[in-house]
Order: structure tokens, then sequence, then C-alpha cells
């Protein structure tokens, strides 16, 4: 985001501060899907999809 937009990484962070945890996923898949093309290479999923879900668990089944 510092490369695309003129403003300073504090407010990135503030606006950021801002989203629903849900509103992050979202913009994190979508930054994800454009990274690799998977919107005009839909093949590219399998390469590089991300499963947001299956990572959460795993996440929280290490906190247990």
């Amino acid at each position: 985001m510092l490369e695309e937009t003129r403003l300073h990484g504090a407010e990135i962070k503030y606006r950021f501060s801002h989203f629903s945890p849900s509103d992050r996923v979202s913009l994190i898949e979508a930054m994800w899907d454009k990274m690799f093309m998977i919107d005009l290479y839909p093949g590219n999923r399998e390469r590089f999809g991300i499963n947001w879900d299956e990572i959460v668990d795993m996440i929280l089944r290490k906190q247990t």
C-alpha cells in the first residue's frame, strides 16, 4: 500500500483500524487474487489460492 499510495505508514494503520475483521479478510483476499491474477487466469487459484478458513482453524487449534 505504501508503494501504491502516497499515505504514510501511520495513516495506513489508522485506516486499517477502522475495518472489521471480516472486511480485513476480504481486502487481503482481494489483494492476493490481484497479485496472482486469479481474475484473469482462474487456474492460478489452484496454484496460489489461499484458504483463510483453514488458516484460522489451524491458528485456533494451536491456541487450545
